[in-house]
């Protein structure tokens, strides 16, 4: 009986975990524009870093989350 208690509570550990880092990871967003781009993007609650937005490389972009209004990375400004 005391295995299944310990293997019970072990599982309700690790869904949490997983829950708490999914709340807390990075959000990956796919834009569409007006024009027709998509932009994949990501987002985080403390991100310091954004991409240029020459950046060519095939990966989710980092981007801040609306502080300033650099014209050479990306961010994203929200109501």
């Amino acid at each position: 009986m005391i295995k299944v208690i310990e293997v019970g509570i072990s599982i309700l550990l690790l869904m949490s975990g997983i829950k708490i880092g999914e709340f807390y990871g990075p959000s990956l967003l796919e834009i569409h524009l007006s024009n027709g781009n998509i932009f994949n993007i990501k987002t985080h609650r403390s991100n310091s870093y954004s991409c240029p937005t020459n950046c060519e490389a095939i990966h989710h972009h980092s981007t801040v989350v609306g502080e300033n209004n650099n014209n050479k990375n990306y961010i994203i400004n929200h109501l």
